[in-house]
This record gives structure tokens, C-alpha cells and sequence, in this order.
């Protein structure tokens, strides 16, 4: 059986294109620091890995808003908040992260606008 339709019918409408999208088109500063779980061994690795220097334990990057999930998990950026954390402390949630987002008010701020 052989579908049929119209090409009109497959136009993107304007509202589906790129230049539309809010989080793709908004770029985000992500302010990260060395989170403060990590052992001197495992923070001389992290700042290998993302080319830190050694004097320093911060990394500022700039990221569409619409990979700000994907980066926080494959960089595994803890961007809770304190109550998040609180919360966690007090259930015992022991998780693992590389960096700490130290400027997530203003992320959320900008998400939101």
C-alpha cells in the first residue's frame, strides 16, 4: 500500500523551525567548580581531562540551554539545589560529580525569561 500526500502538507510551519526554538537558541554561561566530594587524585584527573590548570579548580563554558540536561550528565555536574541537597543528605543519596554549577540562580533565571 502506498501512502499518498500532498507536499504542502509536509512544509515545516514556522513555529517548528530552529531559529523558534528558545533553548536552542539561547546560550548559557555555565560557571563550574571542582565539586568538593572529589579526592586531590580524582581532582588532578578531572583537571587533566578538561585541561585545568593546577592552580585553579574552575572551568567557565558556554552551552545551548537545550544540551544544559546532556552536559550535566556526561560531565556529571551537580546542579541541585541546596535544598536538593539537604534532602539528600538527609536520605543518605551519595552520588557522584566531577563539578558543582555555582551560578544556577542565574541559569534558571535565564532559562525562565
Amino acid at each position: 500500500m502506498v501512502e499518498e500526500y500532498q507536499p504542502k502538507d509536509m512544509k515545516q510551519l514556522e513555529h517548528e523551525d530552529l531559529s523558534q526554538d528558545k533553548l536552542w537558541n539561547l546560550r548559557l554561561p555555565l560557571v563550574l567548580n571542582l565539586h568538593a566530594s572529589l579526592s586531590e587524585e580524582s581532582r588532578r584527573k578531572v583537571r587533566a581531562d578538561f585541561g585545568i590548570p593546577e592552580d585553579r579548580d574552575d572551568l567557565f563554558a558556554t552551552e545551548r540551554a537545550a544540551f544544559r540536561w546532556i552536559l550535566e550528565k556526561k560531565w556529571y555536574i551537580d546542579a541541585r539545589s541546596n535544598s536538593q541537597k539537604i534532602e539528600d543528605s538527609k536520605n543518605g543519596a551519595n552520588r557522584f560529580y566531577k563539578f558543582e554549577l555555582t551560578n544556577l540562580n542565574m541559569i534558571e533565571q535565564m532559562e525562565r525569561a
